[in-house]
């Protein structure tokens, strides 16, 4: 099993957990993948727990902290299914709580950093981002440094706080209003000063992405709906080949800009965007309302729409 959330590793998160309503598909792109990869369907979170199989530079970790997480007496199959208890109603519009599956995961990081409670948590703490529950993410992200802290050098502990590192960054830009420079694919300097008091969807994404392209219809039925309103994209690429993105373009017509880097030396997972955000998958969204504050993240499908329409029936 792969580990890593982080810009050289594929980006493998839970997904469905067999809901039919909800089109929260938590893959995404990292750097080592193509659209081909993405094809293949994440696992759930309860097949993230199952896949306990350490790769060979963790089995120290897992050795060394396997009687530590048992002590902790967390029911991990329990976690999962209030977890996924509380996902359905929130797909369904109900009251939710994640605070005990918070609650339990960070005791569980607390008494050590093993593969199930990493896998289990870096899946939860992303669909927490895509829920809304930016408050519960934060708390599991700095479990999980914690964690990845006291377990050592070890793969699994560095990749534990990357990933953690990334997420905290993403979870910063809220209530934050970020200034947005670089170049529009063809070479023309972009202008963020245009974006003044209309929302904003900030997408990273590449053509290479199988994830980023299924995202794509979402993203400009919303632009048609919307645009006459206030609604804006502003995409930034993670592609290295400016023919394949110039060719795509030219396809998909798309109707807002696109940043491309022009220095070859700082494509892909080293956009100076992407460290600046804390981006370590792809798609990566970022909504801003008309005060160009960010007022969401890693928000997509039906979720997408709702929150632009939340945005921009607000006071300018």
């Amino acid at each position: 099993m792969n580990f890593g959330i982080t810009k050289n590793r594929p980006l493998v998160l839970a997904s469905l957990f067999g809901l039919a309503g909800v089109v929260l598909a938590v893959a995404g792109c990292g750097e080592s993948s193509n659209a081909g990869d993405s094809k293949t369907a994440p696992p759930t979170l309860a097949l993230a727990a199952q896949d306990t199989t350490p790769a060979a530079g963790e089995k120290k970790a897992t050795a060394t902290t396997e009687h530590a997480a048992a002590e902790s007496d967390v029911d991990m199959k329990a976690l999962q299914k209030e977890f996924e208890s509380n996902l359905e109603a929130w797909d369904a519009g109900k009251p939710f709580d994640f605070k005990s599956v918070t609650d339990g995961l960070r005791k569980s990081l607390g008494a050590g950093l093993d593969v199930q409670n990493y896998s289990i948590t870096r899946t939860a703490a992303r669909i927490l981002e895509m829920v809304g529950s930016y408050d519960q993410a934060r708390q599991l992200y700095k479990a999980l440094d914690a964690a990845g802290a006291k377990a050592g050098e070890t793969d699994m502990a560095s990749s534990a706080r990357d990933v953690a590192k990334s997420g905290l960054t993403r979870l910063d830009w809220l209530g934050k209003a970020p200034k947005i420079e670089g170049a529009i694919f063809g070479g023309e300097k972009f202008d963020w000063s245009k974006y003044k008091g209309k929302v904003v969807l900030l997408d990273f994404w590449a053509t290479w992405c199988g994830p980023c392209l299924r995202e794509l219809p979402n993203v400009k039925a919303n632009f048609e709906k919307y645009h006459d309103r206030g609604f804006d994209v502003v995409g930034i690429s993670l592609d290295d080949d400016s023919k394949a993105l110039a060719d795509f373009l030219q396809k998909e017509k798309l109707a807002w800009p696109t940043l491309f880097e022009p220095d070859s030396e700082k494509r892909g997972f080293d956009v100076p965007l992407v460290k600046t955000f804390g981006v370590d998958g792809i798609p990566a969204t970022f909504l801003l309302d008309r005060s160009g504050k960010v007022a969401a993240i890693s928000v997509r499908g039906e979720e997408l729409g709702k929150q632009i329409e939340k945005l921009l029936a607000e006071k300018k």
